[in-house]
């Protein structure tokens, strides 16, 4: 059946017309419910995925409110503070969580996050359980909220223990190698002086700057030193440490012998990288070894004479007294 508008019975039509109109709205709210519901689903997927990566993160993070007060902080805080739960670090003020000497300087660079919306980093030490403490290098930044407001402040910190460690381990053998009494040379895997220490400047007369860049070999030019230097980088060449002597000429031209002891220094690619050279001045041994078997020489060459001596007073007929 068919109505058209203007006959007395339109009315049926209005009344299709309307609930067609209804039923559009309602999948318009249907549709627009669903976009709700899927946006929702989207962001609370996000949410955890945020949460999981927070939370996997090596790096210790908190988040503070913008008075430093804690608000949420991941495992790995927890864990390097040396505590069981989040609870124990929440609600504390973020400059608890540090020395008491590095507080100010913390306290400092929180109000620079305030201002700037971020911070350089920073080296601080956090108060970790059973009177420990960890080096971290820690940095901040703003959280806005939807209207661009700041709402919070997040703090990450990277525990650089091991790398201070090996920090102070370098230095203490860089010290111990300044300090020693023999003398040691650093050379490029081309045997180019890279570091020379004191003890070679004290016996060689040459200042650390004037051999930089050298041959490592410079010095034991002499002919009599060249098959060493060619064995010597045959076995480096080959990975291999040498070990011998030299006849080495000083700055002013005097001569000394010097006992060498150079090894190769693989990189981590595993190709060599660089040459360590220890050498010490052993002219004043050999001097007493040589001395030595004069020494014993003679003293067997007097033993010979004395012996021959009796085998002769031996062979003299004897006296007859008479």
């Amino acid at each position: 059946m068919m109505f058209h508008r203007g006959s007395p019975d339109h009315r049926p039509l209005s009344e299709l017309e309307i609930l067609r109109r209804r039923v559009k709205e309602l999948e318009a709210a249907a549709q627009k419910h669903q976009d709700v519901e899927t946006l929702q689903r989207s962001l609370h997927e996000c949410q955890e995925k945020l949460k999981s990566t927070f939370d996997a993160s090596p790096d210790a993070i908190i988040i503070t409110d913008l008075d430093g007060d804690i608000t949420e902080c991941n495992k790995a805080m927890v864990s390097i503070l040396g505590l069981n739960t989040k609870e124990a670090v929440i609600g504390r003020h973020f400059s608890t969580l540090v020395v008491p000497s590095d507080r100010p300087h913390a306290r400092q660079k929180f109000l620079e996050v305030i201002q700037n919306g971020t911070s350089r980093e920073v080296e601080v030490s956090l108060d970790v359980a059973g009177n420990r403490q960890i080096p971290v290098l820690t940095a901040g930044s703003l959280i806005f909220d939807s209207k661009g407001v700041p709402a919070s402040v997040i703090i990450c910190a990277k525990d650089i223990s091991q790398r201070k460690a090996l920090e102070e381990e370098n230095i203490r053998l860089a010290t111990a190698i300044e300090q020693a009494d023999e003398m040691v040379l650093v050379a490029d895997h081309q045997g180019a002086i890279c570091y020379a220490n004191p003890a070679f400047e004290k016996v060689t007369g040459y200042t650390r700057n004037e051999v930089l860049g050298k041959n490592l070999c410079f010095l034991e030019s002499a002919d009599h030193n060249q098959d060493s230097c060619k064995a010597m980088w045959t076995l480096l060449q080959d990975g291999k440490t040498w070990k011998g002597h030299f006849t080495t000429q000083k700055k002013d031209g005097s001569v000394y012998v010097e006992e060498a002891t150079i090894s190769p220094v693989r990189g981590r690619d595993g190709r060599i990288s660089h040459l360590v050279a220890v050498k010490r001045d052993v002219s004043e041994i050999i001097n007493l070894e040589t001395q030595l078997r004069q020494s014993q020489k003679m003293e067997a060459i007097g033993t010979l004479a004395w012996i021959f001596t009796q085998v002769i007073e031996l062979r003299k007929p004897p006296l007859i007294s008479g």
